[in-house]
């Protein structure tokens, strides 16, 4: 079985796997927003996620444009899906202002924090650190549901296989349980 996985995981670029697990955790997201199983709406969801995306590209083509540099569409649109799982998803015009300037951090952040054209930062990251140090109240991982990781579990496994990273994981996962362990210690 892992031959199998392994043979599929080295058919494909880093890029189409982390775009594709990315796409399917937001399709998956909006089926069950639509079946009330997440606390937005499926309506709200899917014009969120068009006005990130839309607008993530466009910054992404225009910094491309202006500072004469190679773009690889891939890379745009897996930012634009990561800045959709962290900005919560609403109808407001305060949500359009906040989407607009994540995708400009973003995109900024993928030419003018990068050493060889290899970004020193998640661009999406630095978009929500700046969102969040200008007291944006709208970034969440709210993604990070039960409800979700049943998709997200395997489809990030896969990505950990890709990569070979699986002692970091591993390392990962015992700080988080050891903080949960210690967090629900605190309440009690």
């Amino acid at each position: 079985m892992l031959n199998f996985i392994d043979r599929w995981l080295n058919s494909i670029t880093m890029y189409r796997l982390v775009l594709t697990s990315l796409m399917v955790i937001t399709t998956v997201a909006i089926i069950l927003a639509f079946w009330s199983l997440l606390p937005y709406s499926g309506i709200s969801m899917i014009v969120s996620l068009l006005i990130i995306i839309s607008s993530s590209l466009l910054f992404n083509w225009i910094f491309a444009k202006v500072l004469n540099a190679p773009t690889n569409l891939e890379s745009a649109t897996i930012t634009a899906f990561i800045l959709f799982l962290l900005l919560t998803p609403q109808l407001s015009v305060s949500f359009v202002q906040t989407a607009l300037i994540a995708a400009i951090l973003a995109m900024a952040s993928k030419y003018l924090l990068a050493f060889h054209r290899k970004h020193w930062f998640n661009p999406a990251a630095v978009a929500a650190v700046i969102l969040g140090l200008l007291g944006n109240g709208s970034v969440s991982w709210w993604v990070g549901s039960l409800v979700l990781l049943p998709i997200t579990l395997p489809l990030g496994l896969l990505i950990v296989r890709k990569i070979r990273r699986f002692q970091m994981w591993f390392a990962f996962m015992v700080a988080s349980l050891v903080a949960i362990g210690l967090d629900r210690k605190s309440v009690v």
